[in-house]
Formats: C-alpha cells, structure tokens, sequence
C-alpha cells in the first residue's frame, strides 16, 4: 500500500450489512482507527470480515467476471478444513451465517477501492457449495499485493478472549492454553537465535507497559502454565488476571509475526482504564501499517486514533457506519471526552496540540519524560480552533479539574516570521492557564525538530534526511509524510530534545 493512498472497503451485502446502508472503512498506512458503538450494533462483524474472508481473499488474482473461480469456491463448503475450524470454534455453524439475515439467496457483496482501481466480489450460494465472482477496473500486480498486504499477515484479536482458562489450541489467530506455552518456550529457549531475541523483545515490550523494569517468562517444569518473574518474585500468568493475561499473549503474538494490520475487539476489555492506552500504543508500535479497534470508550477513541467512526443501528436494526468528524466546538469535545473517562484512563493533566498526527508524535515523546500515562493528548483540529477569538470557549477544560497545557506549530519560515494569530492564540492560552503553559514552537513543525539518527533507524533509509529549522516539509524531497512522524519520534533520545524549546517545554509540564 502506498502510504498517501487511502483504502476503501465496502461492505455492502455481509452479515448484518445491507444494501441499503452499505459499510465503508477507510484504511491508511501508519494511522490507527476506532471504532465506536454500542453492543450488537456490527463493530464486531466487520471486524471479523477480515478473518473470514482472509482464506479466499489473499489467494486472489486479477481478472474479469468469472462463473467459477476453480479452488477458490471450495473453501466456502462447510467442510473445508480451514471453515470446518471456524464453524466449530468460533460459532458459525454453516457458511451462510455470513450471509445477511442468514439468506444463502442474496450473494454476499463486498468491493474495494484502491486509488483508480475497484475490484469488486460476489459470493453466492449453490445447492453444490459456493461460487465466487469478480470484477476489476483494472488489471495489474498493484491490486493482487495490496490484497496480499491487507489479508496474509494481519493479525486478528477476537473480543471475549479468555485466554488463560483456553486448555490449548488456537483462538482465532493467538494460540492459547497450553499450545501458547509450547510455542513461547519453542521461542526463548529453542536454537533459533533471532527468535530468541524477539523473545527478549516481547519481554521488555510487556515491562515497559506495566511499569517494571524488567520480567522474565518462562515454562512451568511439567510444561502446562507460564510463570512470570520481576524483582525476585514469581507469579503465574492465571495470578495476574485476566486482563494482564491477555494483554501478555496479545503482545507476545504480535511482536513476533510483526503483522501488517492487527485487528483487536475492544482492547478495554477485563484491563485497567491506566493500561488500556498503552496497550493499544504498543500494538501500534508492533504492526507494520496500523491498528483497527472496537471500543465503547470515546475518551479512549480520542486518545489513541487517528480517525473515529461511529457504528449505529436504524430503526429497522440494520446497521451503517459513520465517521466522527472533528469537533466543532470544545464544548462538544469535551462531551466526547466524558469527566469519568479523563480520570478512570490515568491523566493528570491535559496538553491540546495541533491535530491526531501530532497526538501520536507527542505521545512518543511523553514517554521520555514517563509522562505518557499522565497527560491526556488532545487534538484541536488544526487552524479551526486555534483561534484567539475563541479563547472564552477554553475555559470549558477547567472543568476537568487538572494543569491545562497548549502545544502548536508556529509554522514560521524563518527566525524573524512571525505568525502573528497563533501567537495571540498562545498568548491568550498562557493568561488562562497559567505562564509557561502554552508555547508555540521555535521551529516551523514537529518533523523540524527530529535528528537524522532518529529518522535512519525508524525508515529504514538513507535517502531521508532531516529537515532545516525552517524548511517547510511540503517541499522537502523526500518527505517521509506527518502519519510517519510517531515511528521516527519513538526513536528519539532525551538528549536530541532536551536542550530546544520543546524540551523545556515537557521539563514544565513534568514539574507543574
């Protein structure tokens, strides 16, 4: 997938999706997407679209309108091994649960959109097993890989995990119970050097999120349970409960496939409000492309996605989706956010920044400090709100009752240019909340302030290179692109920001 180049999927004729309020999800590459409904609404049917269809979809080939696709309609009979598997674990007892309102007569439709090229599915139901139709725009290799990237290496995480009381096998795409505990010892302790260090990697992922220095995972001796260690103690995986558990066997799984996309239904679920957000970081961190979530939590939504969409039920109970726009006002973020949510989630204190791109950049730089899991980041939605003359309507986040703080580009070009309205919006923000608590950068933008160190190890190139203090990024040949900017701040040290404004900046947000 090309990083700019968004994917649409659409879902028109799928399980509860129908005709009349077809399912369109945007997808692009770095960027994380909630989705936020309440239960029995699809959220978590789209989501297993991608499970379902993976066995048919990452075997396709370009073409036109075929009768019969030769192999392909096979893997729809019920007694295809690989359905066979998620009839009887997962809960669909025929194929045709797929089909909306269970009605093998309407074909199941569904098409995606990849810049000016649409491939288009049919899947229909015969007295002799099932057939599948397709149709492109276009022929060619682009199409085939962007499938290939979206359906073979993604990683799935189903909701209602209860993965500690698994006794073995395989809960969608994590193994689980006992074949979880042979697998992880096949990893740290077998020959395989590389994987023992991914191993390794995996162990410190998981003491970073829950706050130890360091754990070690190993085996029980009769080969059944894992028992985890940190500081001379010894738990096993059932102690830490549930929540812990799952959060274990997620991350484990993820840092070692390393899979284009992970799909995760309501990451909340039996986890602490503190954890939830880094969790949900981590994971963003492990997949290659993105994250897609399910969440009922909005003020989690906001603080972990780049884009939001709402899944709703009409009056006749089929299901459409919606994408949350930006707020409009602060009144209406703030009812977004939800008091309850601001503190059940950890934060202290709030830092509005400029949009979710830099939501996402800003996060990774918290983490240097170890404030990630105490100041809630809160996009403003670009220029819209970043406006002197609406100041009154900022007052609304005192009712929050925590140290307000305000970050946004200066987008000047040089030293001496001044833009002059985010300087009143600023000045304006430090009377209300307090000197020193809102700044506006000394450089032009967030990618002005990152070292070449930093932009090497998170591309992966060395045709990138660091921008001047001033350079406006839009003409910058190459430029790695703003849904990059987190993966090359994640790579930053202290000390590269340390001694610049910005520094100074989280040296006093880190004291107030």
């Amino acid at each position: 997938m090309d990083d700019n180049v968004p994917l649409r999927i659409r879902l028109s004729r799928y399980r509860c999706f129908f005709d009349a309020h077809d399912v369109e999800l945007e997808l692009e590459r770095g960027k994380c997407v909630a989705i936020v409904g309440k239960n029995n609404t699809g959220k978590s049917a789209l989501m297993r679209f991608f499970f379902e269809m993976r066995n048919i979809l990452q075997g396709f080939s370009n073409g036109t309108w075929q009768n019969e696709v030769e192999g392909v309609a096979v893997a729809l009979d019920t007694q295809s091994p690989y359905l066979h598997a998620v009839h009887g674990q997962y809960g669909i007892g025929d194929a045709v649960q797929l089909f909306p309102n269970q009605d093998g007569e309407m074909p199941l439709s569904f098409s995606f959109e990849y810049g000016d090229i649409k491939c288009e599915f049919l899947i229909s139901k015969k007295a002799d097993g099932y057939v599948i139709k397709k149709r492109c725009s276009q022929m060619g290799q682009s199409l085939n890989t962007m499938l290939q990237e979206l359906f073979r290496d993604t990683l799935y995480i189903g909701a209602h995990r209860n993965l500690i009381n698994q006794s073995g096998g395989r809960y969608y795409d994590l193994s689980v119970g006992v074949a979880f505990v042979t697998e992880w010892n096949g990893l740290k302790n077998g020959t395989d050097i590389e994987k023992a260090n991914l191993a390794h990697r995996a162990e410190e992922l998981v003491a970073d999120i829950l706050g130890w220095d360091s754990i070690s995972i190993n085996m029980s001796s009769d080969g059944t349970q894992l028992f985890v260690s940190t500081k001379g103690k010894r738990f096993a995986l059932s102690e830490l409960g549930a929540g812990v558990s799952e959060l274990i066997v997620s991350l484990i799984t993820a840092a070692i496939k390393r899979p284009s996309w992970i799909f995760i239904d309501e990451p909340e679920s039996h986890l602490h409000p503190a954890l939830q957000l880094k969790f949900l970081t981590a994971l963003e961190q492990l997949a290659r492309y993105g994250v897609v979530f399910t969440t009922h939590s909005i003020g989690l939504a906001r603080a972990a996605a780049d884009s939001i969409f709402a899944m709703q039920q009409d009056d006749h109970g089929r299901s459409q989706l919606r994408r949350i726009e930006s707020a409009r006002n602060y009144s209406e973020l703030l009812g977004e956010l939800q008091f309850s949510q601001f503190h059940e989630l950890g934060f202290e204190k709030i830092l509005l920044c400029e949009g979710v791109t830099e939501v996402k950049t800003l996060r990774q730089i918290l983490r240097l400090w170890r404030m990630d899991s105490a100041v809630m980041l809160v996009p403003l939605g670009g220029s819209a709100l970043i406006d002197p003359k609406r100041i009154d309507e900022l007052s609304e986040f005192g009712r929050f009752g925590a140290r307000i703080y305000v970050l946004v580009d200066s987008e000047r070009s040089s030293v001496d240019k001044v833009n002059l309205h985010r300087q009143k919006f600023v000045t304006e923000c430090d009377r209300l909340f307090g000197d020193g608590h809102a700044i506006q950068t000394e450089r032009r933008a967030m990618e002005n302030y990152f070292p070449q160190s930093a932009i090497r190890t998170a591309m992966k190139s060395e045709k990138y290179q660091e921008l001047g203090a001033f350079e406006d990024s839009r003409t910058h040949e190459p430029f790695w692109g703003k849904n990059q900017n987190w993966r090359i701040a994640a790579e930053l040290r202290k000390e590269d920001i340390s001694g610049t404004d910005l520094g100074r900046f989280f040296d006093t947000i880190a004291c107030g």
